[in-house]
């Protein structure tokens, strides 16, 4: 079975529920420190995810609903500017389209290296079920209706339309679990259905909460549930005064129109799971929440496609027209975020996720801001991908101003690991003092940094046209001023 993947800690994010805490995100150390390694998931615990959203919209991270918002009253100038990706129809539609080879060599590079991936895995003994598993399974179970389970209630989180109003689910499978939230793979059995949502397949997210030992009070059973309706509605109420903004402008749109539309993973629907009498669910020490939230399956991420084998399996790496195609659609993407002068601050090849189409979603929206925002530079940053005047701010403890130009490094970064198949540029290195020497690239404020090869020797190495390889340095400027932005970039991407 290809593993469908859904927003939640260790598996590649479709929808941030988690806001980000104040940490800073380093790879482990491995072999060599001069080539990309994922980075790690942050710890989040329960009751930090609910303070972060129960912020004000006033001095916290914008909530994806802010970014439909803008993108919504932002259409007019950004049509036409486009490097345009092809969209996907209906899922029907998708299984008798044949795909450009780019698209299918990323899924074929995907495919193998999964497989790898999870060879390794049982392997070293980490294959095995996830400890709640069991309690997800018989929970589900405990709530079907003549040995099914359906949902109810289904709706459009940004609309809050009633699409389907009870539909049997079947093909229940566990994908994993974060520090909140467990993700199973669900298949529709109505035909009636399939149609009304589009989809024959989704990625299903429940809240979840372990129980304190002995039998949970009445109490403490209301204040989790108070939580998790937090954490839900914290996401879904501002989606829907963004689609009050867009009625009044004229538009009709749907989150999954618009997750399409622009190539970001967010929630296609709310659904209630079982009756909606029962709204907590509890099993083997852990309690979970009857809302759950749907999207669209994703088979993996960027990082997968450079994944290295620890045992020697086959592994497989994208021909150069996909490494070259693979990165247009992250600038794409991002652009249209900058459109609506919001900044992603978080771009790396974990967060560009991998439709069923070849296609690329941008992911993990927990550190969203607007351009212009102040923020501490320190507050959870992946410092492999920040660059040199971040990373001096960084080393000061202080704080800057959210701009477009942060995205334009962090995509030139992913870039170039792409098209590199995993290296580095300017000699940047994951360990101690690696933010040290991206502070020492930094030639926004003095020309004295370190004098670098530039990166389009490497990317013109290893095959990358001479017109890719101009654009992913540019992106990789390191004089911040003099660094184009994605939008800029868009209208010269080479074909």
């Amino acid at each position: 079975m290809k593993a469908l993947l859904f927003g939640i800690g260790v598996l590649a994010p479709v929808m941030a529920l988690c806001f980000a805490s104040a940490t800073k995100l380093e790879p482990e150390v491995g072999e060599n420190p001069n080539r990309f390694q994922r980075t790690p998931a942050a710890p989040r615990g329960f009751r930090d995810v609910v303070n972060a959203v129960q912020g004000t919209m006033h001095g916290r991270k914008k909530h994806m609903a802010d970014v439909v918002l803008q993108v919504l009253q932002s259409t007019k100038q950004t049509r036409g500017t486009e490097h345009t990706v092809p969209k996907p129809t209906t899922d029907t539609q998708e299984k008798h389209k044949s795909l450009s080879e780019p698209q299918q060599a990323i899924l074929d590079t995907l495919g193998i290296n999964r497989k790898a991936e999870t060879a390794d895995k049982k392997a070293a003994g980490k294959g095995g079920v996830h400890e709640l598993e069991s309690q997800v399974r018989d929970t589900l179970n405990g709530i079907q209706e003549g040995n099914k389970l359906y949902l109810y209630n289904v709706k459009d989180p940004i609309t809050g339309k009633a699409i389907v109003d009870k539909c049997e689910v079947g093909n229940i499978h566990f994908l994993g679990a974060g520090g909140t939230a467990v993700v199973v793979q669900i298949s529709i059995e109505s035909e009636t259905a399939r149609y009304h949502l589009g989809s024959d397949t989704f990625a299903m997210k429940l809240l979840y909460s372990k129980l304190p030992s002995g039998e949970p009070s009445p109490n403490w059973i209301d204040f989790v549930l108070g939580d998790m309706a937090d954490m839900i509605d914290g996401e879904i109420a501002p989606l829907r005064e963004s689609a009050n903004a867009s009625r009044k402008a004229g538009r009709h749109n749907t989150a999954k129109s618009i997750a399409k539309d622009n190539r970001w993973a967010l929630p296609a629907f709310e659904a209630t799971v079982g009756t909606a009498q029962l709204t907590f669910f509890l099993k083997g020490g852990v309690g979970f929440f009857n809302r759950a939230i749907l999207a669209e399956p994703m088979l993996g991420d960027g990082a997968q496609l450079l994944f290295e084998s620890a045992s020697g399996r086959n592994v497989s790496r994208l021909p150069v027209k996909a490494r070259e195609y693979f990165c247009q659609q992250p600038i794409t993407t991002t652009a249209k975020l900058h459109a609506a002068n919001l900044v992603h601050q978080d771009i790396k090849p974990e967060n560009v996720l991998i439709g069923k189409d070849g296609l690329v979603n941008l992911a993990d929206f927990g550190m969203l801001g607007k351009v212009g925002d102040r923020r501490r530079c320190a507050e959870r940053i992946t410092y492999l991908f920040m660059d040199p005047t971040h990373a001096r701010c960084t080393l000061r403890d202080s704080f800057s101003f959210l701009t477009e130009k942060y995205d334009a490094w962090s995509v030139g970064m992913t870039c170039y690991i792409i098209m590199t198949n995993g290296d580095l540029p300017y000699h940047i290195f994951i360990g101690d003092g690696a933010a040290e020497h991206l502070a020492s690239l930094d030639k926004t404020i003095s020309y004295r940094s370190r004098t670098m090869e530039s990166p389009a020797k490497k990317l013109k190495a290893v095959g990358i046209s001479d017109g890719w390889a101009d654009t992913v340095t540019s992106l990789l400027d390191r004089d911040r001023n003099h660094r184009p932005t994605l939008r800029q970039v868009l209208s010269t991407l080479p074909e």
